[in-house]
């Protein structure tokens, strides 16, 4: 998957997460819904002002919509269970964040 369609994975996932229609993005960052479709297709690669509000829109920083250096790059599917797990760990206290931490690392450590 090249960048543009991981890059549309992850804004779509990020939009569903967030309950939004295409229509309410487009509306949300002053673009059309086909501009918003073609992103999250893969079909174009937004333009950085584009980017700096539909991140704003979505409440995450730009570095998001990209893949961390180093790592493999990240399919839809996982864009999009990526996106729950910052959404559920945004909304948690510190003390659960911790424990939710806790548990990912001994699910990590499990699965080695």
């Amino acid at each position: 998957m090249t960048v543009g369609p991981r890059v549309g994975a992850r804004i779509k996932a990020l939009r569903k997460r967030r309950k939004l229609k295409q229509e309410d993005l487009a509306a949300l960052i002053d673009r059309s819904v086909e501009s918003i479709s073609a992103i999250e297709r893969g079909k174009t690669l937004p333009g950085y002002t584009t980017l700096d509000r539909l991140a704003k829109s979505l409440d995450v920083p730009v570095t998001e919509f990209f893949d961390p250096p180093g790592r493999p790059p990240v399919g839809a599917n996982r864009a999009g269970l990526l996106a729950r797990l910052m959404d559920a760990a945004n909304a948690l206290s510190d003390p659960l964040l911790r424990a939710a931490v806790d548990q990912i690392e001994a699910l990590e450590r499990n699965q080695r």
